[in-house]
């Protein structure tokens, strides 16, 4: 895999969680599987996030490409066990591939009352991020779309296929400052919506309905 299609497909991965102590500690998550191949235990899904100490046994010849929050780092594994660590991912397999990216950030909706809960990456200020051409995800719920909103005006409707959605090849980029806006739709229609900054740098954004 190159440098482009890495980007493309998850721009590899790290998140300090920092909602609110209580949602903090309830999840303690360190990272997310993308891709799985294969019969691996115990069974999980793409795009499932994994708390920190969660251990998963992979078969001969099954596959994962997972990220792992606080170091940045994607990879891909085949067989051997995988264990999510706080700082690192510790496996037996072999890794076919490992590589760097732009850190994601990531966006609660669960808490209607605090829209702005979200993740401190590396030490920035707790602001909802997302990319100049974002990429979103969504870890544990249904999203059926996601419109990017700029002072009320909507800019972008984007539909989920396999659980993600991607920023058009020939829509121009967001420009970075504040004063945006993100609306999902469940599968009935239902919307949440958080305040979200855009800034350079950032890699894909996890939706957490």
């Amino acid at each position: 895999m190159n440098a482009r299609a890495f980007g493309q497909l998850m721009a590899a991965a790290a998140i300090s969680i920092a909602l609110t102590p209580s949602v903090a500690v309830a999840e303690n998550v360190v990272g997310l599987f993308i891709d799985v191949k294969g019969v691996i235990q115990p069974s999980v899904t793409p795009f499932s996030e994994v708390e920190a100490g969660r251990r998963f046994e992979l078969a001969r010849d099954a596959e994962a490409t997972v990220a792992h929050y606080a170091s940045c780092v994607e990879m891909r594994l085949r067989g051997g066990s995988i264990l999510f660590a706080d700082l690192e991912i510790e496996s037996t397999g072999k890794r076919i591939f490992e590589a760097m990216g732009a850190c994601p950030s990531k966006v609660s909706f669960a808490q209607s009352g605090n829209p702005t809960a979200g993740v401190v990456l590396r030490g920035v200020p707790p602001t909802n991020l997302i990319a100049e051409r974002p990429r979103f995800v969504v870890a544990g719920g249904r999203v059926a779309e996601v419109v990017v909103r700029r002072r009320t005006v909507d800019i972008r409707r984007l539909g989920f296929a396999n659980g993600a959605a991607s920023w058009p090849r020939d829509a121009p980029s967001l420009r970075p400052g504040d004063g945006y806006e993100i609306a999902i739709f469940g599968p009935g229609g239902e919307e949440q919506t958080a305040a979200v900054a855009v800034e350079a740098d950032i890699g894909v954004t996890v939706l957490q309905p």
